[in-house]
Protein backbone atom coordinates (compact mmCIF):
# COMPACT_ATOMS: atom_id res chain seq x y z
CA UNK A 1 0.00 0.00 0.00
CA UNK A 2 2.56 2.41 0.82
CA UNK A 3 4.33 2.10 -2.38
CA UNK A 4 0.78 2.39 -4.46
CA UNK A 5 -0.13 5.76 -2.44
CA UNK A 6 2.26 8.71 -2.07
CA UNK A 7 5.07 7.78 0.19
CA UNK A 8 5.21 10.70 2.95
CA UNK A 9 1.35 9.41 3.60
CA UNK A 10 1.89 5.80 5.53
CA UNK A 11 5.36 6.97 6.27
CA UNK A 12 5.06 7.17 10.02
CA UNK A 13 3.06 3.70 9.74
CA UNK A 14 4.45 1.21 7.10
CA UNK A 15 7.71 0.74 7.09
CA UNK A 16 9.30 0.07 3.42
CA UNK A 17 9.68 -3.37 2.77
CA UNK A 18 13.68 -4.70 3.91
CA UNK A 19 15.04 -7.97 2.66
CA UNK A 20 14.90 -10.48 5.13
CA UNK A 21 17.51 -13.27 4.42
CA UNK A 22 17.22 -14.57 7.14
CA UNK A 23 13.63 -14.24 8.37
CA UNK A 24 13.57 -17.05 10.92
CA UNK A 25 16.31 -15.46 12.68
CA UNK A 26 14.93 -11.99 13.12
CA UNK A 27 11.96 -13.49 14.25
CA UNK A 28 13.54 -15.28 17.14
CA UNK A 29 15.83 -11.73 18.23
CA UNK A 30 12.91 -9.63 18.54
CA UNK A 31 10.96 -9.35 20.91
CA UNK A 32 7.42 -10.87 21.30
CA UNK A 33 5.69 -7.38 22.33
CA UNK A 34 7.38 -5.99 19.15
CA UNK A 35 5.78 -8.68 17.36
CA UNK A 36 2.46 -8.59 18.66
CA UNK A 37 2.30 -4.51 18.08
CA UNK A 38 2.96 -5.29 14.48
CA UNK A 39 0.15 -7.98 14.16
CA UNK A 40 -2.18 -5.36 15.55
CA UNK A 41 -0.88 -2.86 13.51
CA UNK A 42 -1.57 -5.85 10.50
CA UNK A 43 -5.28 -6.63 11.90
CA UNK A 44 -5.61 -2.85 11.68
CA UNK A 45 -4.69 -2.39 8.55
CA UNK A 46 -6.41 -5.39 7.08
CA UNK A 47 -9.82 -4.76 8.97
CA UNK A 48 -9.98 -1.17 7.82
CA UNK A 49 -9.41 -2.33 4.01
CA UNK A 50 -11.57 -5.26 4.35
CA UNK A 51 -14.55 -2.51 6.17
CA UNK A 52 -13.85 0.34 3.59
CA UNK A 53 -13.73 -2.12 0.08
CA UNK A 54 -16.17 -4.76 1.46
CA UNK A 55 -18.43 -3.73 4.03
CA UNK A 56 -19.17 -0.52 3.55
CA UNK A 57 -20.27 -0.89 -0.96
CA UNK A 58 -22.49 -3.90 0.16
CA UNK A 59 -24.15 -2.05 2.64
CA UNK A 60 -25.01 0.95 -0.16
CA UNK A 61 -25.74 -1.66 -2.53
CA UNK A 62 -28.22 -2.91 0.12
CA UNK A 63 -29.49 -0.09 0.89
CA UNK A 64 -30.13 1.77 -2.19
CA UNK A 65 -31.23 -1.80 -4.21
CA UNK A 66 -32.80 -4.57 -0.56
CA UNK A 67 -33.73 -7.02 -3.28
CA UNK A 68 -30.20 -7.02 -5.18
CA UNK A 69 -28.80 -8.95 -2.32
CA UNK A 70 -27.90 -11.84 -2.64
CA UNK A 71 -27.15 -12.04 -6.13
CA UNK A 72 -28.36 -15.38 -7.35
CA UNK A 73 -25.72 -16.90 -10.44
CA UNK A 74 -26.75 -19.62 -12.45
CA UNK A 75 -23.63 -20.98 -13.90
CA UNK A 76 -23.28 -23.86 -16.78
CA UNK A 77 -21.62 -25.12 -19.23
CA UNK A 78 -22.66 -25.23 -22.31
CA UNK A 79 -19.71 -27.62 -23.79
CA UNK A 80 -18.26 -28.92 -20.60
CA UNK A 81 -15.90 -31.29 -22.01
CA UNK A 82 -14.32 -27.91 -23.52
CA UNK A 83 -15.00 -26.16 -20.90
CA UNK A 84 -12.84 -27.67 -18.39
CA UNK A 85 -10.39 -28.65 -20.59
CA UNK A 86 -9.54 -25.17 -21.33
CA UNK A 87 -9.95 -24.08 -17.48
CA UNK A 88 -7.28 -27.05 -16.65
CA UNK A 89 -5.14 -25.39 -19.59
CA UNK A 90 -4.99 -21.99 -17.61
CA UNK A 91 -3.95 -23.48 -14.29
CA UNK A 92 -1.75 -25.23 -16.02
CA UNK A 93 -0.37 -22.09 -17.72
CA UNK A 94 -0.25 -19.96 -14.80
CA UNK A 95 1.37 -22.78 -12.47
CA UNK A 96 3.92 -23.90 -15.39
CA UNK A 97 5.15 -20.79 -17.43
CA UNK A 98 6.52 -18.74 -14.61
CA UNK A 99 8.49 -21.47 -13.60
CA UNK A 100 10.27 -22.21 -17.32
CA UNK A 101 11.10 -17.99 -17.61
CA UNK A 102 12.87 -18.37 -14.26
CA UNK A 103 14.83 -21.11 -15.66
CA UNK A 104 18.38 -20.39 -17.77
Amino acid sequence: MRQVLHPDLFASIIRPQEPHPDLLGSLLQESGPTHARRMAMSLAIYLALLTAFVYVPTAMVEAAFPDALPVQLRLFYVVPQLQVMQACACVCEQAIFPVLYILP
